[in-house]
This record gives structure tokens, C-alpha cells and sequence, in this order.
């Protein structure tokens, strides 16, 4: 498992270095206009770190079902199903490396930016409103959260799960207009359209829990939605490898 994981790994380390040589770039700006006090380079640095954090991320995701799609897709990336290796173990391998991926992706820029802020607030003297701010904003955005140490930790947790299960998703769906199709034109528009399906179905039932009252708290509604994306994710999971397995492998 650790050599298909660290196969994986090798199929998109060029966009990760790409991204992570782009970010310290954007970071050395942001650092030069605090340390020039420009204004316009402070916030031009900030808006594009904002930006790039978000491309990264998500990039890392999409990635994911790039490199899937053009292994079942593709001669050379068909040899894969040739090895001695289940299909469960090999999107296992898959799945795995996407998500420490983008946990470590995500810790990275949560890191980073919360460093930024610090550096921004410490160097015009107003760390004792950084707190205020930062509740007034995140309050704004997810009226539930609060900077409570336990409620911002299970919202983390369940926006990592949440993305796994829609990478997950998109495998499934490629997957599937890929076993249907064969390689013939119009697969991804059709595994395209499969995704967005899911997607509205899974966000159409987590809002209807959400909206229902059933969770008095903040903590115990991100657990449940924690626990649901990754019971999700294990769901689709088994039904992608047992499609390639039954489909696609050789």
C-alpha cells in the first residue's frame, strides 16, 4: 500500500511544487509590503494568498480525478489495473494519498494565514482587536462557529471530510461514465453531470438535517456532519472499487 501511495504521490508532485514555489512567492510580497508598510502591496499580497490557498486545495482534489480518469482511460495508465493489486487496494491507495494531501495542504495554509493576520494586527499594533474581528467575521460566514477551540476544530475536521467525500464522489462518477462508455467522447461531461447530481442530492439532504433543529449545538451539528461525509465517502468508495474491479481490471 505505501508503494502505490507513494506512486500516487509522484503522479501530482509537479503541481505541488508549482503551487508551493507560487505561494512563497506570494509570500515574500506580503512580507515586503508590511515591512515597507504599502498598503496596496499588503493587500494585493493577501488577496492573491487568499486565492491561491483555495486554487490548491481544491487543485489537489481535482487532480485526483484527473490522474484516475486518465488511468482507466489511457494505455499507459491502464497498466495499473495489470498489477497484481485489487482495485479496492489501488483507489484505496488513491483516496488515501488525496486526502493526507490535502490535510496537509490545508494545515499548511491555515497555518500560514493565521501567522499573516498575526504579522498584519502585530505590526499596526492591533492584536487586541484581531479576536474581535475574527469572531465578528467567522460568526458572519458560519453562524454557528466561534473561535471555542473544540468548535473550531470539529468544523476543520468536517470541512476535511466533506471535501474526501466529494473527491470521492467525482471518482465514483468517473468511474462510472468510464465502465459505460469505454473511452468514447463525452465521459467526462457525463461523469461531470453524474458529480453534480450527487453533489445536489448530498447537499440537499445535509441542509434538510441542518434546517431540521434536531442539533442544539454547533459541536454536535459538525460531528454529525463529519460522521456522515466520511460514512458517505466509505459508501462510495466501495461501490467505485467494485465497479473497476468487476469493469475495468483485468
Amino acid at each position: 500500500m505505501l508503494k502505490l501511495i507513494g506512486y500516487e504521490f509522484r503522479k501530482s508532485w509537479f503541481f505541488k511544487a508549482i503551487a508551493l514555489g507560487i505561494t512563497a512567492l506570494l509570500e515574500l510580497l506580503y512580507v515586503v509590503g508590511l515591512l515597507t508598510r504599502d498598503e496596496g502591496t499588503i493587500v494585493t499580497g493577501a488577496v492573491l494568498l487568499s486565492i491561491a490557498a483555495s486554487v490548491c486545495v481544491t487543485g489537489i482534489g481535482i487532480i485526483s480525478v484527473v490522474v484516475l480518469h486518465r488511468d482507466m482511460n489511457t494505455r499507459q495508465g491502464y497498466m495499473l489495473f495489470m498489477t497484481p493489486n485489487s482495485s479496492f487496494k489501488i483507489l484505496g491507495a488513491k483516496v488515501l494519498e488525496n486526502g493526507l494531501s490535502i490535510l496537509v495542504s490545508g494545515a499548511f495554509f491555515l497555518v500560514l494565514g493565521a501567522l499573516d493576520i498575526t504579522l498584519l494586527f502585530n505590526h499596526y499594533n492591533m492584536l487586541d482587536e484581531l479576536w474581535q474581528t475574527l469572531q465578528r467575521f467567522m460568526t458572519m460566514v458560519v453562524p454557528e462557529l466561534s473561535l471555542k477551540s473544540d468548535v473550531l476544530i470539529l468544523f476543520l475536521v468536517s470541512m476535511l471530510c466533506s471535501w474526501v467525500s466529494t473527491v470521492v464522489t467525482a471518482c465514483f462518477a468517473d468511474v462510472m461514465a468510464s465502465s459505460v462508455l469505454r473511452g468514447k467522447k463525452g465521459g467526462g461531461f457525463v461523469a461531470f453531470l453524474i458529480f453534480l447530481l450527487l453533489s445536489w442530492l448530498k447537499g440537499w439532504a445535509f441542509s434538510l438535517v441542518a434546517n431540521a433543529g434536531w442539533f442544539r449545538t454547533a459541536q454536535t451539528l459538525f460531528t454529525v456532519e463529519a460522521a456522515a461525509d466520511l460514512v458517505l465517502a466509505g459508501v462510495m468508495y466501495w461501490l467505485t472499487a467494485l465497479v473497476m474491479e468487476r469493469k475495468l481490471s483485468v
